[in-house]
């Protein structure tokens, strides 16, 4: 066997090893990714628990939401404070999720589940309210979602209203 030979078989198992390692690195990332994935929906989740939770663990609080969800008029300047917060702090819960939505983070069965309440809570006039003066300090992308959202009435479909969709891997 001569040298060349011998290079030219060193080379071809070089070449096998680095597209095993290749197929084994994309196979590591694909499970990172999952992961990453399961995690950020996850947490997004979490914090709309936390915010249901906060109603039936902070005394006096049902009372706000429900005494808000009919108008900001229909609260004092402290208990307006505390809609506004709630709301505004819901809303970003709904805009990371969004988020996490259009990069394919979240199924789209999952998503229309999550929209119903979003809309259960658009549908209050205090909602309302907060949304037209607080609307702005949100993501373009989620402002162009929730207005789409004003237009639409549930189908079963509301996965199909997002401003752009990324297929999921």
């Amino acid at each position: 066997m001569s040298l060349e030979i011998i290079y030219y078989v060193g080379q071809t198992i070089a070449v096998v090893a680095i597209l095993g390692s290749l197929i084994a690195l994309i196979y590591q990332l694909r499970q990172a990714n999952r992961m990453a994935r399961k995690t950020a929906m996850q947490v997004q989740i979490d914090g709309l628990l936390a915010m249901t939770r906060t109603i039936y663990e902070t005394p006096g609080l049902a009372d706000i939401l429900l005494r808000g969800n009919a108008g900001l008029d229909a609260l004092n300047d402290a208990d307006r404070l505390r809609y506004i917060t709630f709301c505004v702090s819901s809303f970003r819960i709904w805009e990371g999720l969004h988020a996490q939505f259009v990069d394919g983070r979240i199924d789209p069965e999952l998503w229309d589940m999550h929209i119903n309440e979003l809309r259960a809570q658009r549908d209050f006039a205090g909602s309302r309210q907060v949304w037209a003066f607080r609307g702005p300090s949100f993501s373009k992308a989620f402002q162009a979602f929730m207005t789409t959202l004003e237009t639409q009435t549930y189908d079963g479909e509301l996965h199909d209203i997002k401003p752009s969709a990324k297929k999921q891997t």
